[in-house]
């Protein structure tokens, strides 16, 4: 369904900004990379 997309999603664009060099602490976006 559309909110597993959506947290797929997310998923990958962290793992992208792990890589890249900018992750964001989960403070700054409540809960949007805690689940990771």
């Amino acid at each position: 369904n559309a909110f597993e997309e959506a947290r797929l999603k997310r998923k990958q664009e962290a793992l992208k900004a792990k890589q890249l060099g900018f992750w964001e602490e989960p403070k700054a976006k409540k809960g949007r990379y805690t689940k990771y």
